[in-house]
Protein backbone atom coordinates (compact mmCIF):
# COMPACT_ATOMS: atom_id res chain seq x y z
CA UNK A 1 0.00 0.00 0.00
CA UNK A 2 1.52 3.11 -1.09
CA UNK A 3 0.63 6.51 0.11
CA UNK A 4 0.53 9.97 -2.14
CA UNK A 5 3.71 11.04 0.45
CA UNK A 6 6.07 8.48 -1.06
CA UNK A 7 5.11 6.58 1.94
CA UNK A 8 4.61 2.71 2.04
CA UNK A 9 2.82 0.56 4.30
CA UNK A 10 3.57 -3.64 4.57
CA UNK A 11 3.20 -5.76 6.71
CA UNK A 12 6.31 -7.14 8.67
CA UNK A 13 6.51 -11.10 7.75
CA UNK A 14 9.93 -12.28 7.34
CA UNK A 15 12.42 -12.43 10.25
CA UNK A 16 14.37 -9.95 9.34
CA UNK A 17 11.49 -7.15 9.27
CA UNK A 18 9.98 -8.48 12.44
CA UNK A 19 13.24 -7.50 14.11
CA UNK A 20 13.70 -4.48 12.32
CA UNK A 21 9.89 -3.82 13.53
CA UNK A 22 10.20 -4.98 17.07
CA UNK A 23 13.51 -3.01 17.18
CA UNK A 24 12.08 0.30 15.76
CA UNK A 25 9.38 0.41 18.42
CA UNK A 26 11.96 -0.64 21.52
CA UNK A 27 14.35 2.28 20.05
CA UNK A 28 11.17 4.99 20.16
CA UNK A 29 9.77 3.74 23.68
CA UNK A 30 12.72 3.31 25.23
CA UNK A 31 13.86 7.16 24.39
CA UNK A 32 10.60 8.15 26.33
CA UNK A 33 11.24 5.49 28.87
CA UNK A 34 8.27 3.31 27.82
CA UNK A 35 10.35 0.34 28.53
CA UNK A 36 13.24 -1.31 30.33
CA UNK A 37 16.41 -1.47 28.55
CA UNK A 38 17.60 -4.79 27.34
CA UNK A 39 20.58 -6.04 25.93
CA UNK A 40 18.75 -7.49 22.22
CA UNK A 41 17.39 -3.84 22.06
CA UNK A 42 14.36 -5.02 20.71
CA UNK A 43 10.86 -4.69 21.94
CA UNK A 44 9.73 -8.87 22.31
CA UNK A 45 7.34 -10.07 24.72
CA UNK A 46 6.72 -13.25 25.60
CA UNK A 47 3.66 -13.49 25.39
CA UNK A 48 2.74 -11.18 22.66
CA UNK A 49 5.58 -11.26 19.94
CA UNK A 50 7.33 -14.00 20.55
CA UNK A 51 4.07 -16.48 20.55
CA UNK A 52 3.13 -14.94 16.85
CA UNK A 53 -0.42 -14.29 17.62
CA UNK A 54 0.30 -10.66 16.50
CA UNK A 55 0.21 -8.45 13.02
CA UNK A 56 2.73 -5.47 12.41
CA UNK A 57 2.61 -3.07 10.06
CA UNK A 58 5.59 -0.91 9.11
CA UNK A 59 5.74 2.63 6.87
CA UNK A 60 8.93 2.47 4.98
CA UNK A 61 10.00 5.63 3.75
CA UNK A 62 13.11 5.62 1.57
CA UNK A 63 13.88 2.39 2.75
CA UNK A 64 13.82 3.07 6.53
CA UNK A 65 10.85 2.55 9.03
CA UNK A 66 9.14 5.83 10.24
CA UNK A 67 5.81 4.12 12.11
CA UNK A 68 4.78 0.93 13.44
CA UNK A 69 1.77 -0.43 14.95
CA UNK A 70 0.55 -4.24 15.71
CA UNK A 71 -2.61 -5.88 16.22
CA UNK A 72 -2.31 -8.30 19.21
CA UNK A 73 -4.96 -11.18 18.30
CA UNK A 74 -6.79 -12.88 21.22
CA UNK A 75 -5.63 -16.29 22.17
CA UNK A 76 -3.93 -18.77 25.19
CA UNK A 77 -2.04 -15.64 26.76
CA UNK A 78 -4.83 -13.14 25.46
CA UNK A 79 -4.46 -9.84 24.92
CA UNK A 80 -2.08 -7.27 26.88
CA UNK A 81 -5.31 -5.27 28.93
CA UNK A 82 -6.21 -8.45 30.06
CA UNK A 83 -2.94 -7.90 33.19
CA UNK A 84 -5.63 -5.02 34.77
CA UNK A 85 -8.95 -4.94 33.04
CA UNK A 86 -9.33 -8.93 32.71
CA UNK A 87 -13.34 -8.58 34.07
CA UNK A 88 -13.66 -6.28 31.24
CA UNK A 89 -12.18 -7.95 28.46
CA UNK A 90 -13.72 -11.82 29.57
CA UNK A 91 -17.03 -9.71 29.51
CA UNK A 92 -16.27 -8.94 25.82
CA UNK A 93 -15.04 -12.31 25.19
CA UNK A 94 -17.85 -13.73 25.98
CA UNK A 95 -19.97 -12.19 22.99
CA UNK A 96 -17.29 -11.71 20.42
CA UNK A 97 -13.25 -12.02 19.60
CA UNK A 98 -11.66 -9.33 20.92
CA UNK A 99 -8.03 -7.83 20.18
CA UNK A 100 -5.58 -5.17 20.76
CA UNK A 101 -4.39 -2.34 19.01
CA UNK A 102 -0.13 -2.10 20.07
CA UNK A 103 3.45 -1.01 19.43
CA UNK A 104 2.13 2.06 18.15
CA UNK A 105 5.30 4.43 17.12
CA UNK A 106 5.96 6.93 15.05
CA UNK A 107 9.55 8.73 14.43
CA UNK A 108 9.71 12.05 16.00
CA UNK A 109 9.98 13.68 12.02
CA UNK A 110 6.65 12.14 11.28
CA UNK A 111 4.10 12.69 13.78
CA UNK A 112 2.76 15.96 12.43
CA UNK A 113 1.60 13.08 9.67
CA UNK A 114 -2.14 12.69 10.42
CA UNK A 115 -2.52 10.80 7.27
CA UNK A 116 -0.22 8.53 8.13
CA UNK A 117 -1.60 7.83 11.48
CA UNK A 118 -5.00 7.29 9.83
CA UNK A 119 -3.61 5.18 6.74
CA UNK A 120 -2.04 2.31 9.75
CA UNK A 121 -4.99 2.21 11.60
CA UNK A 122 -6.79 1.48 8.44
CA UNK A 123 -4.51 -1.58 7.71
CA UNK A 124 -5.18 -2.36 11.34
CA UNK A 125 -8.85 -1.87 11.01
CA UNK A 126 -9.24 -4.21 7.76
CA UNK A 127 -7.51 -6.39 9.66
CA UNK A 128 -9.78 -6.50 12.21
CA UNK A 129 -12.70 -7.14 9.91
CA UNK A 130 -11.15 -9.85 8.11
CA UNK A 131 -10.94 -11.82 11.02
CA UNK A 132 -14.09 -11.04 12.23
CA UNK A 133 -12.90 -9.00 15.54
CA UNK A 134 -15.37 -7.26 17.25
CA UNK A 135 -14.14 -5.29 20.07
CA UNK A 136 -10.39 -3.57 20.16
CA UNK A 137 -8.84 -2.31 23.11
CA UNK A 138 -5.69 0.29 22.79
CA UNK A 139 -3.50 1.96 25.87
CA UNK A 140 -2.94 5.62 25.00
CA UNK A 141 -1.61 8.36 27.28
CA UNK A 142 -4.65 10.20 28.84
CA UNK A 143 -3.81 13.56 27.21
CA UNK A 144 -4.28 11.69 24.01
CA UNK A 145 -7.84 9.63 25.07
CA UNK A 146 -9.81 12.30 23.51
CA UNK A 147 -8.36 12.02 19.88
CA UNK A 148 -9.10 8.42 19.80
CA UNK A 149 -12.58 8.83 21.62
CA UNK A 150 -13.38 11.33 18.84
CA UNK A 151 -11.98 10.20 15.65
CA UNK A 152 -12.06 6.29 16.66
CA UNK A 153 -14.72 5.96 18.79
CA UNK A 154 -12.32 4.18 21.68
CA UNK A 155 -13.88 4.94 24.99
CA UNK A 156 -12.35 5.21 28.09
CA UNK A 157 -12.08 2.08 30.72
CA UNK A 158 -11.85 3.09 34.04
CA UNK A 159 -9.16 5.76 35.47
CA UNK A 160 -5.59 6.22 34.21
CA UNK A 161 -3.34 3.20 35.61
CA UNK A 162 0.50 4.10 36.09
CA UNK A 163 3.23 2.61 34.08
CA UNK A 164 6.45 2.34 33.65
CA UNK A 165 8.24 5.92 35.39
CA UNK A 166 4.80 5.63 37.12
CA UNK A 167 3.46 7.42 33.92
CA UNK A 168 -0.01 7.00 33.38
CA UNK A 169 -1.95 5.88 30.58
CA UNK A 170 -5.62 5.35 29.80
CA UNK A 171 -7.11 1.56 28.66
CA UNK A 172 -10.09 2.36 25.86
CA UNK A 173 -11.95 0.04 23.95
CA UNK A 174 -13.87 0.12 20.74
CA UNK A 175 -16.94 -2.11 19.98
CA UNK A 176 -16.06 -2.80 16.35
CA UNK A 177 -19.51 -3.82 15.32
CA UNK A 178 -21.27 -0.82 15.84
CA UNK A 179 -19.10 1.09 13.43
CA UNK A 180 -18.34 1.06 9.84
CA UNK A 181 -14.54 0.75 8.83
CA UNK A 182 -14.24 3.88 5.95
CA UNK A 183 -16.92 5.54 8.42
CA UNK A 184 -14.11 5.21 11.19
CA UNK A 185 -11.62 6.80 9.31
CA UNK A 186 -13.45 9.21 7.15
CA UNK A 187 -14.04 10.98 10.45
CA UNK A 188 -10.60 12.03 10.94
CA UNK A 189 -9.76 12.84 7.56
CA UNK A 190 -10.56 16.39 8.24
CA UNK A 191 -8.66 16.19 11.82
CA UNK A 192 -5.57 18.24 11.65
CA UNK A 193 -3.19 18.51 14.73
CA UNK A 194 0.01 16.39 16.52
CA UNK A 195 -0.03 12.31 15.68
CA UNK A 196 -0.91 11.20 18.91
CA UNK A 197 1.39 7.98 20.41
CA UNK A 198 0.27 5.26 22.71
CA UNK A 199 2.50 4.60 25.60
CA UNK A 200 2.87 0.96 24.74
CA UNK A 201 0.51 -1.34 25.75
CA UNK A 202 0.13 -2.73 29.33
Amino acid sequence: MREENGIEIEMAISPDDLISAYRFVYEQYERKGFVESNPLRLRLRERFEMKGNITTFTAIEDGRIVATISLVEDGEHGIPSDDIFHEIVDERRSSGMVCEVSNMAILPTSRMNFGLLMSMFVKVLERCHEMNLETAFISVTPRHASFFSRVLHFEPIGDPVEYVRGDPVQTMMCDLSLHDLRSMIDGGRGIKGPTPQTQGPL
